[in-house]
């Protein structure tokens, strides 16, 4: 019959020394990616070449514009005498430069984390306290009862010798 109540008391002792602690794990991992693209086109084209007859009217002090379809003039400048004095050729060019950017970015996180939580058990400390200190209490107040009642008992003892 004492053993089991041995066995009871060891392992109430026992479980005042383990702790209830609480372990977390996490994974944490950063990635970043960066990407820059840049296109750029570049078209030039020269004008046209524009082709102008002198008809054999004789201009005086006069100034004829030529225009093709692509937007290329001929300017031809008459003097007084009706001679050709000089002639300009404004050609159209075509220059056509297109640039396109294009960034991408990518963050990636996880993350990876690894913490131990302790369990609070102060309180059971305390518990334990103040039974111990009331079962001590209790003892003392058995002990003096005890001690009350054993008084009439040596006093009938005395008296029966």
């Amino acid at each position: 019959m004492k053993s089991p109540r041995i066995f009871v008391f060891a392992l109430s002792i026992c479980l005042l020394f383990v702790s209830c602690d609480i372990m977390k794990q996490s994974a944490k991992t950063k990635t970043s990616t960066d990407l820059k693209e840049t296109v750029e086109t570049h078209t030039y084209r020269k004008g046209d070449t524009v082709r102008y007859k002198i008809p054999k009217i004789t201009f005086k002090d006069t100034t004829v514009y030529t225009t093709n379809r692509q937007g290329t003039t001929l300017q031809t400048i008459y003097d007084k005498q009706g001679n050709v004095s000089d002639i300009n050729c404004y050609a159209s060019q075509i220059e056509e430069l297109s640039r396109r950017n294009t960034e991408l970015s990518q963050d990636l996180k996880e993350k990876q984390k690894e913490k131990t939580e302790k369990a609070n058990l102060d309180w059971v400390l305390y518990l334990v306290g103040g039974v111990v200190v009331l079962g001590i209490i209790a003892l003392f107040l058995f002990y003096k009862m005890m001690q009350s009642n054993l008084a009439p008992i040596k006093e009938l003892m005395n008296q029966s010798l």
